[in-house]
């Protein structure tokens, strides 16, 4: 059986309308293909030891990659090298298993107004000022605003040794990542954040050396915000692990129009960090938002939480909207005599206390039991308001990997931190 035949359609005649209509078509989108420049080939700049590997980055194009041989190469400065979102410019050692060492003096790097940019696999020992240093412009000048940078696999050593010395200091900033960092030996920060919007910090190593001031391990202030710190291990780091906030100079300080107090520190998550010996555990100056999640500080020498104000202004207050919890804490007996230092005007009410677990070694042989721990030698002073009853009667038993070992502690403390090799 057959369907019916189709019978073509007629023809119909072009006319003169019609045809000025398509060829304006047509000579519309040639003008418009010739006028989007075709995507240049990102090209491997090879780059030999002593080579000015610097002046090559100045002349990248996005999506240009810089290899570094293995060996010694020269430090400085970079100066509005800019890739695009999808095209960054990557500059990182040649060979994935030997980083290649930065030259240094005052400074190892020195990144300006720079954008889209991936520093990998570099080491930087013996800077004076700083081992790396991320500048950008407090202003909205899309030719001056840094964003979009990545630090992966670096290390950087001895920077310092004493006054405002960090191993990296990014200024007015958006977008920075710090991802498997090693920071030994530096005298102010390990990492300090002024006026930086969303910063990640992770899979970071931060030890202390001797011989090097070390004040403080992480600071976040000038209205550094949306920050993530997480799995980090900091070790032997001075006078403080992590601080949230300080007194930054007016025009240091990155102000948010939702905010009815002024904050040098908000919106920050913190889970997964390991703290060791250092004086205080965390500071709260001027903080808001911040959270610390399953986290465990091991021998704090004087507090665990240092809270304070620093500035004058009255818009500058108490800590706000703070919250610790699923936390572990563990001192030897006698070693510290309060929990908190609060500075002169300070309130803990703006910092919650979930469910957070506190242990004090005991100083004899065996375990004294924890009721008894308590009443004859642990300090209660808690560095905030209680919202949940505090655990201070289990041993969490920590392991060489300072992961809990008892049952009763399943939960509470930082459980994937990296290690010291």
């Amino acid at each position: 059986m057959t369907g019916p035949r189709l019978e073509p359609l007629p023809a119909r005649p072009w006319t003169r309308d019609a045809v000025h209509r398509a060829i304006a078509t047509v000579a519309l989108m040639l003008a418009l293909a010739s006028a989007v420049p075709a995507a240049a080939t990102p090209t491997q700049h090879l780059v030999r030891p002593g080579q000015d590997w610097l002046r090559i980055a100045h002349r990248a194009s996005p999506g240009d990659e810089i290899l570094l041989m293995p060996g010694r190469h020269l430090g400085g400065t970079l100066e509005h090298v800019r890739g695009t979102e999808q095209r960054p410019i990557s500059i990182r050692s040649a060979d994935p298993r030997r980083p290649v060492e930065i030259e240094t003096s005052l400074h190892g790097l020195r990144l300006r107004h720079c954008a889209h940019l991936r520093l990998e696999r570099l080491q930087i020992a013996g800077a004076r000022i700083a081992g790396i240093v991320l500048e950008g412009d407090p202003s909205d000048d899309p030719d001056r605003v840094m964003r979009d940078i990545t630090l992966r696999d670096v290390t950087i050593q001895r920077t310092g040794p004493s006054g405002q010395r960090h191993g990296v200091i990014v200024r007015h900033g958006s977008q920075i990542r710090l991802e498997h960092i090693t920071i030994e030996g530096w005298a102010g920060s390990a990492i300090e954040a002024i006026g930086v919007n969303a910063l990640v910090v992770e899979r970071a190593l931060l030890r202390g050396l001797d011989g090097f001031s070390q004040q403080n391990g992480i600071r976040l202030r000038g209205g550094t915000s949306n920050v993530i710190l997480r799995h980090i291990t900091l070790v032997d780091c001075g006078e403080q692990g992590l601080v949230f906030g300080g007194a930054s100079r007016p025009d240091e300080q990155r102000l948010t129009p939702d905010d009815t107090d002024a904050l040098e520190a908000h919106d920050v998550e913190v889970e997964n960090i390991l703290i060791e010996r250092v004086q205080a555990a965390f500071a709260f100056i001027h903080a808001g938002r911040v959270t610390i999640r399953n986290s465990t500080v091991v021998h704090p020498t004087r507090f665990v939480a240092s809270i304070r104000r620093e500035r004058e202004e009255p818009e500058f207050g108490d800590p706000r909207d703070c919250l610790i919890a699923r936390c572990i804490v563990v001192w030897k007996a006698g070693e510290i005599t309060s929990l908190t230092h609060l500075g002169r005007r300070a309130t803990v009410d703006g910092i919650a206390l979930e469910e957070n677990l506190w242990w004090e070694v005991p100083d004899g042989p065996g375990p004294m039991p924890g009721e008894v721990a308590s009443a004859r030698r642990r300090p209660t002073d808690w560095p905030g308001r209680e919202v949940l009853p505090q655990l201070t009667t289990v041993d969490p038993d920590l392991g060489p990997d300072r992961r809990p070992r008892a049952t009763a502690a399943e939960g509470f403390g930082a459980r994937d931190v990296p290690a010291w090799e």
